[in-house]
């Protein structure tokens, strides 16, 4: 059973804590606004808040149960978020079997990441996927939209895939320190700066926002959102800084830059769908779309946590 099941530390009992009344008191607020003043917009917050309690079972699970369940969990991410892209992308019959290279590059990739091999991490799918799937096409001898393929299936092959999986390589630069530190810590820090940021943001730019920052590609973010998201991760980065081997300056440090990547993976999905012409990715989940709706910000989160902590342990 202990191979299965982790006990979790004073740190982790009190992250759990956290998260669960992050979600109590947010659910609350909902339940309390919607019953005082119904409308359209109170019960789509209302719908978002229970859909937040569905979204929390995983990363709860994550951190009751072994590493490896985590790792699989950040797997399976990148197949969903893959195969949601590209049932809504305009692929070509053509593109079958460079689809089915794609696929077949998850299990090697995370494989890859969770043994902590930094060389063929940054290597196999910029470098191996990328020449395979191309070739691939090309032997196809179909060269109508070929160039469109060639760029569309690897490219979102590194944002799910490539970028994602170094979460998973998390675990064994945690275990390669010294004194060792926790894997799931550092993933749950990642998680609750991630998803945190998008929240600051969006009730920052609810409240203040005034001054658009991108209005064709993203109407509803405003300058005024963006500071505030960065501001009040720093914040709480810091505030939970207990859960890294840094010091609380560099955990505020690392959380202000997470919120520059998370807008910035919000808004490449954003103009990705305004290419598209939809409003979300899927509808898996109720009042926040598809996975790629939910996951945009951490696309480019995963990567800029992985080596900002390697900066600040002295491993670069």
């Amino acid at each position: 059973m202990n191979r299965i099941i982790r006990i979790p530390d004073l740190e982790l009992s009190y992250l759990l804590g956290v998260i669960l009344g992050i979600l109590i008191l947010g659910t609350g607020i909902a339940a309390l606004l919607r019953r005082r003043r119904p409308s359209d917009a109170l019960d789509k917050i209302w719908q978002r808040a229970i859909s937040w309690w569905w979204m929390t079972l995983p990363i709860i699970a994550c951190v009751l149960l072994q590493d490896w369940f985590a790792v699989l969990f950040l797997a399976w991410l990148s197949y969903a978020s893959t195969r949601e892209f590209f049932s809504i992308a305009p692929v070509r019959g053509a593109d079958r079997l460079a689809l089915l290279i794609a696929y077949g590059s998850i299990p090697v990739q995370y494989g890859i990441a969770y043994q902590g091999r930094l060389l063929p991490l940054l290597g196999f799918i910029p470098l191996v996927i990328y020449a395979t799937i191309s070739y691939t096409l090309v032997l196809r001898q179909e060269t109508q939209g070929i160039g469109r393929s060639m760029a569309l299936i690897p490219g979102m092959i590194m944002l799910c895939v490539f970028y994602l999986s170094h979460a998973a390589a998390l675990f064994p630069l945690a275990a390669s320190l010294t004194p060792p530190a926790s894997g799931i810590k550092l993933l749950m820090f990642l998680f609750l700066i991630t998803e945190m940021n998008d929240v600051f943001q969006f009730f920052s730019g609810k409240l203040f926002g005034r001054h658009k920052i991108l209005p064709i590609v993203s109407p509803n973010k405003t300058w005024e959102g963006f500071i505030g998201g960065i501001v009040l991760s720093t914040g709480f980065g810091a505030a939970m800084s207990f859960l890294l081997p840094l010091q609380a300056w560099q955990g505020a440090v690392v959380s202000a830059c997470l919120a520059v990547a998370g807008f910035m993976g919000d808004t490449i999905i954003s103009a990705i769908k305004r290419d598209l012409q939809i409003k979300d990715t899927g509808d898996i989940i109720p009042g926040h779309g598809g996975l790629l709706d939910r996951l945009d910000s951490l696309f480019l989160t995963a990567p800029a946590y992985y080596y900002l902590l390697n900066a600040f342990l002295g491993l670069l």
